[in-house]
């Protein structure tokens, strides 16, 4: 009854709040450029003289390092001060850049590279939890939560035709992994401006 127009109304300046916006942006970007890189990861390792299967199996191991890089996130975050481990997170994508750029076909950095990539895709949905739920009162932060998402989901999908399309221009990964260094960095910065008011920011 008289508790929807409230919500509805309060929708406007949760959505336009500065938590919100850094929250969004930084996991929309996030999303989109980890999973640009792994919906190709199989054709990037076959591009450099690796086999398919071998190619296939190697790729099959982000979601093992998914499962790990989710719990120990929650660990991490139980254990530490949030921005700091927020912020190491966003910038793991570079040492994937770096791993895979002028890739060569060598199986330990394509393994180091996967691991990286499943640990940060089961890490930054935890973040981003972990981010609303500190930032909103308890009647917020379904609503708050499931917009982000929305907008995580929608964004994510934009990754994969980026890399593809990169792919098709260039013939190579190389500027899609050079294109992840100011988007890790941007986003990490976004992470690291929320205000210190928060209880976002512990320390």
């Amino acid at each position: 009854g008289k508790s929807s127009p409230i919500a509805f109304g309060s929708l406007k300046p949760l959505l336009h709040s500065r938590i919100f916006v850094c929250v969004a942006i930084a996991g929309a970007i996030f999303s989109a450029m980890t999973l640009g890189l792994l919906l190709h990861l199989v054709p990037l390792f076959s591009a450099a003289g690796i086999d398919l299967p071998t190619a296939a199996g190697i790729a099959g191991l982000t979601g093992i390092a998914s499962i790990i890089g989710r719990l120990a996130t929650g660990f991490l975050l139980d254990l530490l001060p949030t921005r700091p481990v927020a912020i190491g997170i966003f910038l793991l994508p570079l040492a994937i850049s770096a791993l895979l750029w002028n890739f060569d076909g060598s199986i330990y950095a394509a393994v180091c590279a996967v691991a990286i990539l499943g640990f940060v895709s089961g890490a930054d949905g935890d973040v981003v939890a972990y981010l609303v739920s500190k930032s909103y009162e308890q009647e917020q932060f379904a609503t708050a939560y499931s917009v982000i998402i929305a907008i995580l989901t929608i964004s994510s999908s934009f990754g994969p035709i980026l890399s593809g399309a990169i792919y098709d221009r260039y013939g190579s990964y190389d500027p899609y992994l050079l294109i992840m260094v100011p988007m890790a960095l941007g986003a990490a910065m976004l992470i690291g401006s929320l205000p210190n008011a928060t209880s976002t920011m512990d320390s």
